[in-house]
């Protein structure tokens, strides 16, 4: 802005001299006609500022008015509220699980418990007991024993099946949550950006308009000082 500042003081010179001439010695003769002259000059010289300055901010502008109204359609149309109501939709789904521990238990548990008494039969019919209560007894135990192990084998898968099933809902649950976090996040940087950009487009309009004004006043004054002088002649 050292450009603009240079512009804004070119004036002065040319105003003080010639107060300043009009003060010291009233014998130099400035006469009403140099005076009007110089407010001729110093509104010349005003305008052209102006325009030096119009064109300083026009030449070296990076955003415009543009930038403004994206960020206020932006700010009027992007609804974190809405993206919410997605989500809280998403989260609707709950965890079900309807299964039991029988569903896992072993299809082929009539053939496997068969087979087992089988074999203990065998074996109790090779030690001479054949049908016998000691026979039938260890028969039956041996079915008791491989059921029990059927269903511990059942236990274990309905609980990993469980825990699996549960874990997915977990990772859905969180992958819900993280697609609606990155969709914000991003909506959020777009807005900052672009309010960044709106605000350095206004700030830039601002510094324009505040260079224009002290170039205004800067005229009105020096038109002041100058019939100032004018008059006391």
């Amino acid at each position: 802005m050292e450009a603009v500042a240079g512009i804004a003081g070119a004036i002065a010179p040319v105003v003080a001299s010639i107060y300043s001439n009009y003060k010291q010695d009233k014998r130099d003769k400035v006469t009403r006609r140099d005076i009007e002259k110089a407010i001729k000059e110093n509104d010349a010289l005003s305008a052209e500022q102006k325009r030096a300055v119009t064109r300083y901010f026009d030449e070296n502008r990076v955003t415009n008015k543009e930038d403004v109204g994206i960020y206020v359609d932006k700010l009027r149309n992007m609804s974190f509220a809405e993206e919410y109501e997605k989500y809280d939709a998403d989260l609707a789904k709950e965890f079900t699980y309807d299964k039991t521990k029988e569903d896992f238990y072993n299809e082929n548990a009539s053939k496997i418990l068969g087979d087992t008494i089988a074999k203990t039969q065998g074996l109790a019919s090779a030690q001479g007991m054949g049908r016998s209560f000691d026979g039938l007894q260890a028969m039956t135990q041996a079915g008791i024993d491989k059921n029990a192990e059927l269903m511990r084998d059942a236990q274990r898968d309905y609980r990993e099946d469980y825990s699996q099933k549960y874990q997915e809902f977990t990772d859905y649950l969180n992958q819900t949550r993280n697609r609606y976090l990155d969709r914000t996040n991003a909506m959020q940087s777009d807005l900052n950006l672009t309010s960044d950009l709106a605000q350095f487009a206004h700030d830039y309009d601002q510094s324009e308009f505040e260079h224009l004004m002290n170039l205004d006043t800067n005229r009105i004054n020096n038109r002041l000082m100058l019939q100032s002088a004018k008059a006391g002649i």
